[in-house]
């Protein structure tokens, strides 16, 4: 794993985005709603393990998967 990458990852509905960091969950930037944003909180944290995976998978060009949404 690098140390100068930061692992993040995106939501994006049609117009806002935010940014997170998938080790803490910390918000980088964005402007996600309160009630989007919890929701998406909770999908990463519950998918975390994954979401480091595939960031490791996307750094070594390896094929990705998707992951389930939010039940």
């Amino acid at each position: 794993m690098t140390s100068i990458c930061r692992h993040i990852f995106m939501r994006n509905t049609t117009s806002t985005r935010q940014y997170f960091d998938i080790r803490t969950l910390v918000i980088i930037g964005g402007d996600l709603p309160s009630r989007v944003l919890g929701m998406v909180v909770e999908w990463a944290s519950l998918h975390r393990e994954e979401l480091l995976d595939l960031w490791e998978r996307a750094v070594n060009h390896e094929s990705l998967y998707k992951l389930p949404p939010l039940k």
